[in-house]
């Protein structure tokens, strides 16, 4: 049924001629990793370094043609997602959008519901299936790599996915 909803859109944004924007957020720790590395034998090796909590996230859109993307200090919440957007919408000028993004809460809030209303139809929104609706028919070999859903499936580019 998902699917069914995602190819009407799909259809409607071509025929409106709007571009298509998978979005999607991610946090980056500043954490350095921790990896093997020599002492002389017997004696442990010790690696000393600072390390605060800081973190930095980004905002990602991605779209046939083109990445988009901005980081933010802190977590993404919904008044980055609208800076996100308004963003997006200097840059592409009066070309019309549709969003594809998962269920995030910041995604559902009204700051971002009254952002898009004040476009005027410029932006419409869909939003991917819940995840547990989306394990049963998704298969790990069409996973997209973005999005977290069956993107590849969904932008006709699964060419290549086994059939049985």
């Amino acid at each position: 049924m998902e699917d069914q909803a995602l190819a009407g859109a799909q259809k409607k944004a071509t025929r409106e001629g709007r571009i298509i924007i998978f979005i999607d957020e991610s946090g980056i720790s500043e954490r350095r990793h921790r990896v093997s590395t020599w002492a002389p034998k017997g004696q442990t090796p010790v690696l000393q370094y600072s390390f605060t909590w800081n973190q930095l996230s980004a905002v990602a859109g991605i779209s046939f043609w083109n990445i988009y993307f901005k980081l933010v200090q802190g977590a993404v919440r919904a008044p980055e997602v609208v800076a996100f957007l308004k963003a997006l919408r200097r840059h592409l000028g009066d070309r019309k959008l549709l969003i594809v993004w998962d269920r995030l809460q910041a995604h559902r809030s009204r700051l971002v519901r009254e952002y898009v209303e004040s476009q005027e139809g410029a932006i419409h929104l869909e939003f991917l299936p819940p995840y547990p609706l989306c394990q049963s028919s998704c298969r790990a070999d069409r996973i997209g790599t973005f999005g977290g859903a069956d993107s590849k499936q969904w932008l006709g580019t699964d060419r290549h996915t086994r059939t049985g």
